[in-house]
Protein backbone atom coordinates (compact mmCIF):
# COMPACT_ATOMS: atom_id res chain seq x y z
CA UNK A 1 0.00 0.00 0.00
CA UNK A 2 2.01 2.98 -0.87
CA UNK A 3 1.13 6.54 1.24
CA UNK A 4 0.09 9.05 -0.69
CA UNK A 5 0.54 13.23 0.26
CA UNK A 6 2.76 15.02 1.91
CA UNK A 7 4.95 12.41 3.28
CA UNK A 8 5.44 10.07 0.01
CA UNK A 9 8.71 10.95 -0.77
CA UNK A 10 10.07 9.74 2.41
CA UNK A 11 8.16 6.57 2.25
CA UNK A 12 10.14 6.02 -1.03
CA UNK A 13 13.18 6.67 0.22
CA UNK A 14 12.47 3.99 2.98
CA UNK A 15 12.14 1.69 -0.14
CA UNK A 16 15.28 2.40 -1.37
CA UNK A 17 17.34 0.96 1.84
CA UNK A 18 19.07 4.18 3.04
CA UNK A 19 20.41 3.20 7.19
CA UNK A 20 17.32 3.80 9.58
CA UNK A 21 19.95 5.66 11.53
CA UNK A 22 19.75 8.26 8.52
CA UNK A 23 16.19 8.30 7.14
CA UNK A 24 13.81 7.03 10.24
CA UNK A 25 12.63 10.35 11.64
CA UNK A 26 10.33 12.41 9.50
CA UNK A 27 9.33 15.03 11.69
CA UNK A 28 7.49 15.81 14.88
CA UNK A 29 3.92 15.63 16.36
CA UNK A 30 2.92 18.66 14.51
CA UNK A 31 3.77 17.17 11.43
CA UNK A 32 2.53 13.56 11.48
CA UNK A 33 -1.10 15.81 12.44
CA UNK A 34 -1.14 17.22 9.44
CA UNK A 35 -0.40 13.96 7.33
CA UNK A 36 -3.36 11.97 9.78
CA UNK A 37 -6.68 12.14 10.90
CA UNK A 38 -6.04 10.22 14.39
CA UNK A 39 -8.91 7.87 15.83
CA UNK A 40 -8.80 8.33 20.01
CA UNK A 41 -10.13 5.25 20.03
CA UNK A 42 -7.16 3.01 21.46
CA UNK A 43 -6.88 -0.47 19.27
CA UNK A 44 -4.07 -2.05 21.14
CA UNK A 45 -1.74 -1.59 24.73
CA UNK A 46 1.72 -2.20 25.16
CA UNK A 47 4.73 -1.98 28.03
CA UNK A 48 5.61 1.69 26.28
CA UNK A 49 2.76 2.76 24.79
CA UNK A 50 -0.33 2.35 22.68
CA UNK A 51 -1.80 1.93 18.90
CA UNK A 52 -4.19 3.75 17.32
CA UNK A 53 -5.83 4.02 13.88
CA UNK A 54 -4.62 7.41 11.69
CA UNK A 55 -6.53 7.92 8.15
CA UNK A 56 -4.67 9.89 5.39
CA UNK A 57 -5.84 13.54 5.27
CA UNK A 58 -4.70 13.61 1.72
CA UNK A 59 -5.77 9.58 0.47
CA UNK A 60 -8.45 8.87 3.16
CA UNK A 61 -8.55 5.31 1.69
CA UNK A 62 -5.08 4.72 3.15
CA UNK A 63 -5.76 4.12 6.78
CA UNK A 64 -2.55 3.00 9.31
CA UNK A 65 -1.48 1.84 12.69
CA UNK A 66 0.12 4.31 14.49
CA UNK A 67 2.25 3.29 17.35
CA UNK A 68 2.71 5.60 19.82
CA UNK A 69 5.36 4.89 22.68
CA UNK A 70 6.43 7.14 25.81
CA UNK A 71 9.95 7.51 25.68
CA UNK A 72 9.60 8.35 29.67
CA UNK A 73 9.21 5.09 30.23
CA UNK A 74 11.84 3.36 28.15
CA UNK A 75 15.51 3.19 28.89
CA UNK A 76 18.37 3.51 26.01
CA UNK A 77 18.38 -0.43 25.44
CA UNK A 78 14.79 -0.38 25.26
CA UNK A 79 14.86 2.57 22.22
CA UNK A 80 17.70 1.28 21.29
CA UNK A 81 15.51 -1.97 20.64
CA UNK A 82 12.55 -0.51 19.41
CA UNK A 83 14.69 1.06 16.06
CA UNK A 84 16.36 -2.28 16.19
CA UNK A 85 12.75 -3.88 15.04
CA UNK A 86 12.00 -0.36 12.69
CA UNK A 87 15.75 -1.67 10.92
CA UNK A 88 14.35 -5.13 10.30
CA UNK A 89 11.12 -4.22 9.43
CA UNK A 90 12.56 -1.89 6.53
CA UNK A 91 14.54 -4.90 5.31
CA UNK A 92 11.72 -7.36 4.91
CA UNK A 93 9.56 -6.97 2.21
CA UNK A 94 6.68 -9.67 1.57
CA UNK A 95 3.05 -9.96 1.27
CA UNK A 96 2.63 -11.64 4.68
CA UNK A 97 4.79 -9.31 6.70
CA UNK A 98 3.48 -5.95 8.24
CA UNK A 99 4.30 -3.44 6.62
CA UNK A 100 6.61 -0.29 8.23
CA UNK A 101 5.98 3.22 6.52
CA UNK A 102 8.01 5.58 8.43
CA UNK A 103 8.40 7.22 12.03
CA UNK A 104 7.77 10.22 13.60
CA UNK A 105 9.82 11.65 16.88
CA UNK A 106 9.65 14.69 19.25
CA UNK A 107 10.89 15.41 22.57
CA UNK A 108 8.62 12.89 24.81
CA UNK A 109 7.50 10.09 22.28
CA UNK A 110 8.24 7.85 19.32
CA UNK A 111 5.27 7.20 16.32
CA UNK A 112 5.78 3.92 14.34
CA UNK A 113 3.46 4.40 11.22
CA UNK A 114 2.73 0.83 10.25
CA UNK A 115 0.02 -0.65 8.27
CA UNK A 116 -3.48 -1.12 10.35
CA UNK A 117 -4.20 -4.97 10.09
CA UNK A 118 -7.85 -4.74 10.05
CA UNK A 119 -8.98 -8.14 9.96
CA UNK A 120 -7.60 -9.04 13.63
CA UNK A 121 -5.63 -11.26 15.31
CA UNK A 122 -5.67 -15.52 14.19
CA UNK A 123 -7.98 -15.86 16.72
CA UNK A 124 -11.43 -13.79 18.26
CA UNK A 125 -9.57 -13.88 22.32
CA UNK A 126 -6.49 -15.65 23.72
CA UNK A 127 -9.10 -18.65 25.34
CA UNK A 128 -10.49 -19.60 22.25
CA UNK A 129 -9.15 -20.99 18.96
CA UNK A 130 -11.83 -20.06 16.60
CA UNK A 131 -12.20 -16.91 14.60
CA UNK A 132 -15.61 -14.95 13.74
CA UNK A 133 -16.99 -17.75 16.23
CA UNK A 134 -15.84 -20.89 13.93
CA UNK A 135 -12.87 -23.21 14.20
CA UNK A 136 -10.68 -23.20 11.41
CA UNK A 137 -11.03 -25.69 8.92
CA UNK A 138 -8.10 -28.28 7.65
CA UNK A 139 -8.00 -26.04 4.01
CA UNK A 140 -8.21 -22.64 5.87
CA UNK A 141 -5.18 -23.58 8.34
CA UNK A 142 -3.14 -25.14 6.00
CA UNK A 143 -3.26 -21.69 3.88
CA UNK A 144 -2.26 -19.79 6.81
CA UNK A 145 0.30 -22.10 8.35
CA UNK A 146 1.46 -21.77 4.29
CA UNK A 147 2.02 -18.15 3.96
CA UNK A 148 3.33 -18.20 7.48
CA UNK A 149 5.72 -20.64 6.40
CA UNK A 150 6.47 -18.35 2.94
CA UNK A 151 6.74 -14.84 5.08
CA UNK A 152 9.39 -17.31 7.67
CA UNK A 153 11.44 -18.39 4.35
CA UNK A 154 11.71 -14.43 3.28
CA UNK A 155 13.08 -13.89 6.88
CA UNK A 156 15.26 -16.49 7.39
CA UNK A 157 16.85 -15.83 3.92
CA UNK A 158 17.72 -12.45 4.81
CA UNK A 159 19.26 -13.93 8.15
CA UNK A 160 16.17 -12.86 10.47
CA UNK A 161 14.65 -15.10 13.27
CA UNK A 162 11.46 -14.00 14.60
CA UNK A 163 11.48 -15.57 17.94
CA UNK A 164 8.15 -14.85 18.72
CA UNK A 165 5.72 -16.51 16.27
CA UNK A 166 2.60 -17.00 18.51
CA UNK A 167 -1.32 -16.63 17.75
CA UNK A 168 -0.97 -13.10 19.57
CA UNK A 169 1.89 -12.33 16.40
CA UNK A 170 -0.45 -13.86 13.31
CA UNK A 171 -2.73 -11.27 12.01
CA UNK A 172 -5.15 -10.30 8.59
CA UNK A 173 -4.37 -7.39 6.51
CA UNK A 174 -7.46 -5.66 4.87
CA UNK A 175 -7.08 -7.48 2.47
CA UNK A 176 -7.88 -10.80 4.26
CA UNK A 177 -4.07 -12.26 3.92
CA UNK A 178 -1.97 -13.38 6.77
CA UNK A 179 0.38 -10.67 8.70
CA UNK A 180 3.28 -11.79 10.86
CA UNK A 181 3.49 -8.76 13.04
CA UNK A 182 5.57 -7.59 16.15
CA UNK A 183 9.13 -7.97 15.30
CA UNK A 184 10.39 -6.90 18.83
CA UNK A 185 12.11 -10.09 19.65
CA UNK A 186 13.73 -10.69 16.34
CA UNK A 187 17.36 -11.37 15.56
CA UNK A 188 19.12 -10.77 12.56
CA UNK A 189 22.07 -13.32 12.60
CA UNK A 190 23.76 -16.06 10.62
CA UNK A 191 24.79 -17.28 14.02
CA UNK A 192 23.67 -19.48 16.64
CA UNK A 193 21.73 -17.98 19.13
CA UNK A 194 21.79 -18.31 23.06
CA UNK A 195 19.48 -15.17 24.50
CA UNK A 196 16.36 -16.62 26.14
CA UNK A 197 13.47 -14.95 23.60
CA UNK A 198 10.07 -16.00 22.93
CA UNK A 199 6.84 -16.70 25.10
CA UNK A 200 7.15 -20.07 27.09
CA UNK A 201 4.30 -21.75 25.77
CA UNK A 202 5.50 -21.57 21.98
CA UNK A 203 9.54 -21.51 22.68
CA UNK A 204 11.31 -24.30 20.91
CA UNK A 205 13.52 -26.96 23.14
CA UNK A 206 16.50 -26.04 21.50
CA UNK A 207 16.02 -22.24 22.79
CA UNK A 208 15.47 -23.29 26.40
CA UNK A 209 18.73 -25.24 25.99
CA UNK A 210 20.19 -22.10 25.34
CA UNK A 211 21.48 -23.11 21.66
CA UNK A 212 19.65 -22.48 18.73
CA UNK A 213 18.81 -21.17 14.87
CA UNK A 214 16.18 -19.84 12.64
CA UNK A 215 14.59 -23.29 13.27
CA UNK A 216 12.91 -22.52 16.35
CA UNK A 217 10.35 -20.05 14.43
CA UNK A 218 9.56 -23.80 12.82
CA UNK A 219 8.80 -25.07 15.79
CA UNK A 220 6.67 -22.16 17.06
CA UNK A 221 4.50 -22.21 14.13
CA UNK A 222 3.99 -26.18 14.60
CA UNK A 223 2.77 -25.03 17.89
CA UNK A 224 -0.08 -22.79 16.57
CA UNK A 225 -0.64 -25.34 13.66
CA UNK A 226 -1.44 -27.39 16.80
CA UNK A 227 -3.77 -24.70 18.44
CA UNK A 228 -5.75 -24.91 14.57
CA UNK A 229 -6.37 -28.50 14.58
CA UNK A 230 -7.02 -29.27 17.92
CA UNK A 231 -8.16 -26.25 19.59
CA UNK A 232 -5.94 -26.00 22.89
CA UNK A 233 -2.35 -25.49 23.58
CA UNK A 234 0.16 -28.35 22.65
CA UNK A 235 2.16 -28.21 25.89
CA UNK A 236 0.46 -27.22 29.36
CA UNK A 237 1.64 -27.28 33.25
CA UNK A 238 0.45 -26.12 36.52
CA UNK A 239 4.00 -23.58 36.30
CA UNK A 240 6.08 -22.41 33.81
CA UNK A 241 8.94 -25.39 34.77
CA UNK A 242 5.98 -27.91 34.12
CA UNK A 243 5.71 -26.88 30.36
CA UNK A 244 9.24 -26.38 30.00
CA UNK A 245 9.80 -29.83 30.86
CA UNK A 246 7.28 -31.04 28.40
CA UNK A 247 8.75 -29.18 25.93
CA UNK A 248 11.97 -30.47 26.04
CA UNK A 249 10.31 -33.89 26.25
CA UNK A 250 8.25 -33.22 22.74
Amino acid sequence: MKIQGSHAEHHLHLKQGEKASKVHVTAGVHQLKKCYDIDRHVLGKGAFGKVYKGVDRNCPENQVAIKVLSKDKMSTKDLATVMDEVDLLRKVDHPNIVEYFETYDDKHYLYLVMELCTGGELFDSHEDCVKEGKPYTERRAADVILKCLQALQHCHALGITHRDIKPENIMFGRDGEVRLVDFGLAKDTPMHMKSYAGTPYFMAPEVLNGDYTHKCDIWSLACVLYMLMVGKLPFTGSSRNEVFEKIKSG
